[in-house]
This record gives C-alpha cells, structure tokens and sequence, in this order.
C-alpha cells in the first residue's frame, strides 16, 4: 500500500463514489532522510522569548497528540525524523514587537525538507510570525512539515505560512493549534506552488471565548493538485472560529476543499463562521468544496457556504473598454482579488517578491 493513500480524511465521511472522503496520490516518493544542511532562523534566547532550534527545546517531545494532520504516517516521520524545525517560546505577559520570520528553502544539496515546528505562547502573550517555504526551480523537491501550537489565556498569535514550491515538489503541511482561556489565533495560510499540496489545520478551542481565525489564499495551474482539510473544534463556551478561503484555478489544476466546524458538548454560545470562493479561470479544471458543520451541544451559532464563478463580465467589459487588453483586464482583476491577503505580509521585500509570483502564475489566464 502506498504511503500516499488516505491523506487528509473527513471527519465524517460520506458516500465513497462521491470521492471526496480523503485523496490518495500516485506518487512513490520515498524520502531517505538526508540532513537539512541550510540556516533558517536567527537563533535568539532571551529572558522573555527564545527562537532556538527543535533539536535543542525542551518541549518537543511532549506537546500535544500526533491525533492530527494529514496522516498519523506522516506525523509521525515529521516528529521522528525531522531534520530541520524551530520552537519559538514567548513568556508570560511579553509582547513581542518585532515580527519573527523562518526560511526554508529546498535545493539541489537540501531536496528533502522535514520540518517538526513548536509554537507556545504563555499567558497575555503576543507574538507575529511568517514561516516561508520556498524552492530552486530545477530539482523535484519534498516537503513534510508539522507545526504544534499551543495558545494561553490573554495571549495571541498572529501566524503567516508561505508555500511557494516548484511546480516539480511534494508539499504535506499539518499545522494543530490548542488555545486556551481567551486565546486568539491568526493565522493565513498562502497556497501557491507545488506539483501536490495536502495541508491541514486542525485547531482546538479549548477556553471559553477562545478564537481562531483563519483567513487564506490558493492558486492552481498546470495540473496541480490541491487539497485543503481546515477542522475547527469547539470545546470552550462562547469560543468563535473564522474560515475565510479565497482561491484561483487555472488550465487543468484540480482542487478540494474541506472546512469543518464541530461543536463539542460544552461549547454553548458559540459561533463559526465559514466562507470559500473559488474563482474558475478554464472550463478544465476540478473543484470540489466539502463544508461541513457538526453539532453536539445547543445554543450556538454556524455558518457555512461554498461557491465558484468566472470573472464578472461587467467588469471585465468595463476594463477593457478604459484600453486594457483581456488578458491584462483578467490578471488586474485576480491580482486585485488575492492582494489584500498578501498584503499583511509583515516583511516589505518578501511580500513584493510574492506578489511578483502572482504575477508570474497569471501570465497565462
């Protein structure tokens, strides 16, 4: 059986003809485990914070379950044999006023990337963070990453994840975030490279008025394929979650989405929130959304919708007819649809270096 097969399932499966259950992948990649030979943060190790390096912190052996992400398979070698991944500590009532920002980058000498990443705010704690993942064009690289997050009372994390692989790479990424007390998490995940991207996000609301919020971007071309499980579970009273995707395909790219809202026993008076739209830009591309919404306890509040379309053609029209060419009225209008989430990009010359990808990607809309 390949370790492909499975990946990404539903928390309540459906009809199997349907397909959408899980995705399984051809590939028969099998990664040997090579070391990670590339810096990828400023170690820094002060009274009120640390960002060190996972080999070298106390908590990466004892945070959280491996219950979580993509597959247990895939969990567990990122845990077990990881070879590059950071832990990042703010202490209690710290707020940390600079953003962070961790580089990893696949190429020829580095191919394998697997990354086992540990994030903990203590109580009323602050912190912003951007992990940006990134690759050489002429090398079919893999990427397996794991990020544990663990959010206190009072505290807040602000947490932006950049995935810009080659159009030649394997790309699993399983982020799990618990928030305690009044904790809040924000977090933008940015889907724009890879051959095959399966990620997952899996956050535990555990305090009353608890927050998650997750605001995130896709673009699809070529024959990629990608595959989005976004689980929110409320435990906490009150605790509110967010999903907002916005997302592109191209020529004969396919994507599935999965959002999940699940409210636990306990979790009365609270409310999520999901919203996806996907904008079609070729008659041959694939698009599956799977929202769904799961409920064990009364009194709360969930909203879920899904939906696709083409370019408004008002607008387009209207472009065209001030001198702009088709092509350029289309690209304008995609560019104008992702930027505002590329825009919190804290770091000036990594957000105009994305933004001259989308760029790029749009050249053949």
């Amino acid at each position: 059986m390949s370790r492909y097969n499975n990946l990404n399932t539903i928390p309540v499966k459906t009809y199997r003809w349907l397909k959408i259950n899980d995705i399984s992948l051809k590939e028969n990649y099998i990664p040997k485990y090579n070391e990670y030979k590339k810096e990828f943060i400023n170690i820094e190790n002060t009274e009120n914070y640390n960002l060190i390096k996972t080999i070298d912190s106390p908590l990466y052996s004892e945070l959280l379950s491996n219950d979580f992400g993509v597959s247990t398979e895939l969990v567990n070698e990122a845990i077990e044999n990881f070879n590059a991944g950071f832990s990042l500590t703010i202490k209690k009532d710290f707020k940390l006023k600079e953003p962070k920002l961790v580089n990893f980058k696949v190429d020829e000498l580095n191919p394998e990337l697997i990354d086992y990443n540990i994030i903990k705010l203590e109580e009323n704690s602050e912190a912003s963070l951007v992990i940006n993942y990134s690759s050489d064009n002429n090398i079919q690289g893999y990427h397996n990453g794991v990020t544990k997050i663990v959010v206190a009372d009072g505290a807040k994390l602000n947490l932006i994840i950049i995935q810009d692989f080659n159009s030649e790479s394997l790309n699993f990424n399983s982020v799990v975030s618990h928030i305690y007390g009044s904790g809040e998490i924000n977090f933008i995940p940015m889907e724009l490279g890879s051959l095959n991207t399966i990620t997952n996000y899996h956050s535990s609301l555990l305090g009353e008025k608890s927050k998650s919020y997750l605001n995130s971007i896709y673009i699809g071309d070529k024959e990629r394929k990608i595959d989005i499980n976004y689980i929110m579970n409320h435990f906490g009273k009150g605790s509110l979650s967010e999903i907002k995707t916005k997302g592109v395909l191209m020529d004969k790219s396919k994507k599935t989405f999965r959002g999940t809202l699940d409210f636990k026993k306990g979790a009365s008076k609270s409310k999520g929130i999901e919203d996806e739209f996907v904008m079609l830009l070729s008659p041959k591309v694939r698009n599956n959304s799977i929202p769904l919404l799961l409920c064990e306890e009364h009194d709360v509040e969930g909203q879920h919708a899904a939906s696709a379309g083409k370019i408004d053609e008002d607008t387009l029209f209207y472009l065209m007819s001030r001198g702009l060419s088709e092509k350029d009225s289309k690209k304008l209008l995609v560019e104008a649809y992702l930027k505002p989430v590329i825009e919190k990009i804290p770091f000036e010359n990594l957000k105009l270096e994305i933004l001259e990808t989308l760029k790029g990607r749009l050249n053949n809309v």
